[in-house]
């Protein structure tokens, strides 16, 4: 079967990712070597210069992932009933069976946004690093060219989507390879919007035109070479989604306004390579604004905002929908087999949990297929942080569950006072849970949940000492002496922030400080009484941005805040640099510093560690596999966890060189 083009971690960019526009986070945390109530070390000790940190050539970390464990998941593909495949952030996992089972077949840089199967041991994979081939059970890097989809006919020739930075919406160029991707060629140059191919010869092109409205699709036959003027489809909006299947049909969700959650749209089918469209389900928005095209004689499609499409061929295709607001979220399933004149809608909506954000839809026949759904975490900025894979033998009739991973996490933060016992904010569909481990993290449980009065956001984490929290939420400070089961409002600083308290450090029961986001910056503030009173604190009257100055030596501090600025240079106000969400965690005195750059699809993190000695400092470059970093806990000059925004929990015992995924046993 014909595989269908795919963009962006989704078969023409359905979702768009709930991803930080900043791409840096700080994280900080002073160590002890016990348990963690010694006292603030003494200052003046840091001699470490920041010419020499940014000289220091990082090492390559190592991560070992638990096997099977999907890592910011976004794309999907099966090259038969059994044999199927998942990309995500620098990780493919794969299965013989069906889904039943799944292993980590491929663990390295790049995300992996999009597979082109030719068979269950031969095929290609999309990733922000550059092409991968398979041959029997191994990947390989076939060339650095960043890619965001592929579809190839034969281990040699195959076509690809590059995207074009200009700044703009996101575009495409459109590139052809006859030597198995070592080489590229661009046959049409962005900005594309979406394209697709029928056969070796005969693919479409859609964009946007230069003045005016609606949607330009050219169509070539010969490979790329040349390409038709072709026809405008008059429809005020975007192709968020486009399909091409062998026998020369073509179908393509076209995106309108949107506002409330809600988002019109309208299916349009082509029977004839693409040469004429019609609309065959529209959904328009609430107040009078129809659908893209303002289709008249169409069923309405399901959901009030799409969610991916999946076509056999011509005639058989299968379009989601989804109500965000309908419960938890629900997710319907039209579906039609004679070109869609008609539609057969799903009598109930998908089962599970994760239905409330689809994001990958892999059709092998009119009755078999399989969806990829995530969990998103409310009130947590991020990404879905957790996964479930469904299998439909029947149309989508019923689907059963054939990957359920349970996040081994909390999707808020964690704290770690010792090896074992760590805390942490949230989980899937509960921002506001209070959780706790005793185990060191292969297992959680439920100890109790913020008030319900606290705001929903970002919440700050840390443990003054055994069984005391602090939590900052919003504008204000919650404090619980039962470790977690009950919460009352605490003393914070009386500042002119906007945006709530973003941090919180502890050195013991008494000295601790906070970072507030301000209209002009970042403002420190720090306490010596636990919590009572509250002053400005800063270096040299500067914000240090992690709330170092109260914790360490005053010239590492300094050190910290200039090497923040140097690697984010981008401010917001005076001396302070943009991206900076987080300070301290865990702050226990003894003279180790750790500041944590995130990465992303793109950038790679960083750990910097700082002591304990005034000269001793390491560098290291974060894999990607790991994700996007959300918070780090350690527990000495050399151990610490690192929490990510996928839900993921991962140790260290090198102060960094290796890390290991903490998985429930």
């Amino acid at each position: 079967m014909h595989r269908e083009w795919r963009r962006g971690g989704t078969r023409h960019g359905w979702r768009a990712g709930r991803l930080r526009t900043a791409a840096v986070i700080v994280l900080a945390a002073v160590l002890s070597s016990a348990c963690g109530l010694s006292a603030a070390p003494p200052h003046g000790q840091s001699e470490v210069s920041l010419s020499a940190v940014l000289k220091r050539t990082p090492s390559i970390a190592q991560a070992t992932l638990s096997d099977g464990t999907p890592l910011g998941i976004s794309t999907m593909q099966f090259a038969d009933a059994r044999h199927g495949w998942l990309g995500g952030l620098g990780v493919i996992l794969a299965t013989s069976d069906g889904g039943a089972s799944w292993h980590t077949q491929f663990v390295g840089s790049g995300n992996v946004t999009d597979f082109s199967m030719l068979s269950p041991t031969t095929g290609f994979a999309a990733t922000s690093a550059g092409l991968l081939a398979l041959n029997g059970q191994t990947w390989r890097r076939v060339g650095p060219q960043p890619l965001a989809a592929v579809q190839f006919f034969s281990e040699l020739v195959g076509y690809a989507e590059s995207e074009v930075g200009n700044g703009g919406p996101v575009s495409y160029s459109v590139l052809k390879t006859q030597d198995g991707g070592a080489s590229w060629r661009t046959i049409a140059a962005g900005p594309v919007e979406a394209a697709c191919f029928f056969s070796l010869q005969d693919g479409i092109a859609v964009s946007l035109p230069s003045s005016g409205f609606g949607l330009n699709i050219q169509s070539t036959r010969d490979g790329g070479a040349t390409w038709s003027a072709g026809t405008t489809l008059q429809a005020a909006g975007y192709a968020r989604q486009l399909v091409c299947t062998k026998d020369g049909g073509a179908w393509m969700v076209v995106g309108g306004e949107g506002a409330m959650t809600r988002e019109s749209y309208t299916l349009y089918r082509s029977p004839d390579y693409g040469a004429t469209w019609s609309p065959v389900l529209g959904v328009p928005l609430f107040g009078g604004i129809t659908a893209p095209g303002n289709p008249t004689g169409v069923a309405k499609g399901p959901g009030t905002s799409p969610g991916p499409l999946a076509a056999v061929d011509g005639s058989h295709a299968v379009m989601l929908g989804v109500c965000y607001v309908c419960g938890d979220g629900t997710l319907t399933l039209d579906a039609t087999s004679d070109g869609g004149k008609t539609w057969q809608l799903s009598k109930a909506p998908i089962p599970g949990a994760a239905a409330v954000m689809p994001m990958f839809l892999d059709m092998l026949s009119p009755m078999r297929a399989w969806l990829l759904t995530g969990v998103p975490t409310v009130g947590i900025a991020g990404p879905a942080t957790q996964f479930q894979v469904q299998s439909t033998g029947d149309g989508g009739t019923t689907w059963h569950a054939t990957l359920t991973p349970v996040p081994l996490a909390p999707v808020g933060g964690v704290v770690f006072p010792s090896a074992e016992v760590g805390y942490g904010l949230g989980a899937a569909g509960n921002a506001k849970a209070v959780v706790q481990t005793e185990n060191g993290g292969r297992s959680w449980r439920k100890v109790g949940a913020l008030p319900a009065s606290v705001p929903a956001g970002y919440y700050a984490l840390a443990v003054t000492k055994p069984g005391t929290l602090l939590v900052g939420a919003g504008r204000s400070l919650y404090v619980s002496h039962d470790g977690g089961v009950t919460f009352s409002r605490a003393a914070g600083p009386s500042a002119p922030y906007g945006f709530g308290l973003s941090s919180l450090a502890f050195s013991g029961p008494k000295t601790g400080c906070t970072s507030a986001a301000g209209p002009n910056g970042w403002i420190d503030y720090a306490t010596r009484d636990g919590g009572k009173s509250w002053h400005r604190a800063g270096v040299g009257g500067q914000p240090a941005a992690i709330c170092a100055e109260e914790l360490v030596d005053r010239p590492l501090a300094r050190l910290t805040q200039r090497l923040i600025l140097k690697l984010a240079p981008q401010r917001r106000g005076k001396g302070s640099p943009a991206g900076i969400y987080a300070a301290a965690q865990t702050a226990v005195g003894g003279g180790t510093l750790w500041v944590v750059f995130s990465g992303s699809p793109t950038q790679v993190g960083r750990v910097y560690e700082f002591g304990p000695g005034p000269k001793q400092f390491s560098v290291y470059t974060l894999p990607a596999a790991l994700g996007s970093v959300g918070d780090v806990s350690p527990l000495g000059p050399t151990a610490a966890y690192l929490w990510t925004e996928n839900g993921r929990l991962f140790a260290t015992a090198d102060g960094g060189a290796h890390w290991r995924q903490v998985a429930e046993r």
